[in-house]
């Protein structure tokens, strides 16, 4: 395979979002289980191929519509650099690996989170994408499921505040995606502005209360980790309403990028505070078993 067709192929896949779905679910896993070992690695690989091969399927089904938009014309399938059937072949074959892996490395609820997302993602949102903004409510579900297959994945309870505060995030986290594509394709609307600024608003809301909630025990993280969202409501709002260049991407860049830093300091602390209070039990049962034995 040529250097161009591998970047097809990445294209296909659509890489990048593959990494981001892949990272987001060992997230989701690490926060209830701070410690790198193989079954976290393990879901978080299955969950990369799962999503490229649903992704694939997505590019399939959208080709159509890909070759009348100018951001998505020039994709390899609209373009004809790779045939329907390769990337068909290429979809099913990357989505019944990862079912395979996940059957038989975790526990039957991953496999049916699984195939939920296959049903939500390429049976409801991508049919209902073009045709309606009722889209949107699978697109949010969606968004949500990596970092509960990750939770899942290490047996992290659904009453536990640090899931439930993570899922009210990405379900914050998902609107502005989804009225920034909507900005970028039907121009400057004032009112869509306002409705992004005001999720976003609500999004850092939800970040505040995770060190009221005491999620984050460092004095200096608790600090930390509301930077990122003040960042990105005035980077918003530079971009949205006093800067003409329409940069959108840009936007998509810096919601992402707020949103793996609140995760990464969130990490940070609960590695940290856990393998700390494990050293500290340890060092603390050594110490009694000396005294026990300097007394005998």
């Amino acid at each position: 395979m040529n250097k161009f067709a591998f970047k097809d192929l990445l294209s296909l896949i659509k890489f990048p979002v593959s990494i981001v779905i892949s990272i987001t679910t060992f997230f989701g896993a690490f926060l209830f289980k701070p410690q790198l070992n193989v079954q976290i690695i393990l879901i978080s690989i299955s969950t990369f191929i799962l999503a490229a091969g649903v992704l694939a399927l997505n590019n399939i089904q959208d080709r159509s519509f890909d070759s009348k938009m100018n951001r998505t014309q020039n994709r390899p399938l609209p373009k004809n650099r790779i045939k329907v059937s390769c990337a068909l072949f290429v979809s099913v074959s990357l989505i019944l690996l990862s079912l395979v892996l996940i059957y038989f490395l975790f526990p039957l609820e991953i496999l049916t989170w699984s195939l939920f997302v296959i049903i939500l993602y390429n049976g409801l949102y991508t049919p209902l994408k073009p045709r309606s903004s009722a889209a949107f409510i699978p697109g949010v579900i969606c968004g949500v499921l990596p970092i509960l297959i990750g939770w899942r994945s290490v047996a992290g309870p659904f009453d536990n505040t640090l899931f439930l505060l993570l899922v009210t995030l990405f379900v914050l986290w998902q609107v502005p995606h989804f009225s920034l594509v909507s900005l970028q394709n039907s121009g400057n609307s004032f009112l869509l502005k306002i409705l992004i600024m005001a999720w976003l608003l609500a999004f850092s809301s939800v970040v505040i209360m995770i060190p009221y909630f005491n999620i984050i025990l460092s004095p200096l993280l608790k600090k930390i980790i509301v930077l990122p969202s003040l960042v990105l409501i005035a980077s918003f709002l530079y971009f949205l309403f006093f800067n003409n260049n329409k940069k959108y991407k840009l936007c998509f860049t810096l919601l992402n990028l707020s949103m793996f830093v609140i995760l990464l300091i969130t990490a940070i602390d609960r590695f940290h505070s856990v393998n700390f209070a494990t050293v500290t039990a340890s060092c603390s049962d050594s110490n009694g078993l000396l005294s026990k034995s300097k007394n005998l």
